[in-house]
């Protein structure tokens, strides 16, 4: 319907040839409304059908126009949208854009759309996820679920090398080497003084003496050379562990080996 058939009806409820700002504005929406119709945006043709449709419109406007968007409310599409994480939980915080808009309707409500492809869109912190639906016509509450990626988790760092086995192995192979000094040069010389004054008649205990001074140098030497060893062998491979206890006998060393 144009201008020219509602004109009648303009001078009626107006009174005057010219329309009324009220009466002008409803014709307005009804004829805005019905172009809208015709391409397929029914949303904001509701929108216009509904200003010309309140009780302030013409009575001839008014009807038509309530029946128009009654008609435009029935075939008006609508979709439902969810946000949910890589888990299946529901991401309330998540932000909604449809073909480009923010969406600001509560949520679990169903947003009226008008029919065609729309590109739907959510954006949670850093990620983003977008998603094309197609509705139809008559379509109601159209599922649109969004999953937001598993954010892969950083990798965990390896444990963190010291050298402190190496400076232990370090004082071992030092104390080691001073016990094997002590013991071998005051063990030599105690021998040497028994086979200057009483060999090779000496007693038990006198040899015993020597005996075990010349024993401890011995074992000190192994221990430092052990010590040495495993030292150098972790200077070069940081990366095998390794374990140090010493013990009244000596000492203990062991090997965690890193694969």
């Amino acid at each position: 319907m144009s201008w020219r058939l509602l004109a009648p009806v303009v001078f009626v409820f107006a009174g005057e040839a010219r329309a009324a700002p009220d009466t002008e504005a409803c014709v307005a929406a009804f004829e805005q409304g019905q172009r809208l119709r015709k391409e397929d945006k029914l949303v904001r043709a509701r929108a216009e059908f509904q200003r010309c449709g309140m009780a302030s419109c013409p009575a001839l406007v008014s009807k038509r126009c309530i029946e128009w968007m009654d008609q435009v409310s029935s075939a008006l599409p609508s979709i439902l949208i969810v946000v949910r994480d890589a888990q299946g939980r529901d991401l309330p915080e998540a932000s909604i854009y449809v073909d480009g808009s923010h969406i600001t309707r509560p949520r679990g409500k169903p947003l009226p759309v008008d029919p065609g492809e729309h590109l739907v869109r959510t954006v949670v912190g850093d990620q983003s996820v977008e998603q094309r639906v197609v509705v139809v016509q008559g379509e109601r509450e159209r599922a649109v679920t969004l999953v937001l990626p598993e954010v892969p988790r950083p990798p965990t760092p390896p444990p963190a090398r010291t050298r402190l086995p190496v400076y232990l192995l370090g004082g071992v192979a030092a104390l080691s080497l001073g016990s094997f000094a002590y013991f071998g040069l005051t063990g030599r010389n105690d021998a040497d003084h028994l086979q200057s004054t009483c060999a090779p008649t000496c007693s038990d205990g006198q040899v015993s003496a020597v005996r075990r001074k010349l024993i401890a140098a011995d074992v000190s030497l192994g221990i430092a050379a052990a010590s040495l060893a495993v030292g150098t062998y972790l200077l070069l491979q940081p990366a095998a562990p390794v374990s140090v206890a010493l013990t009244p006998g000596g000492a203990l060393v062991g090997f965690v080996w890193a694969h």
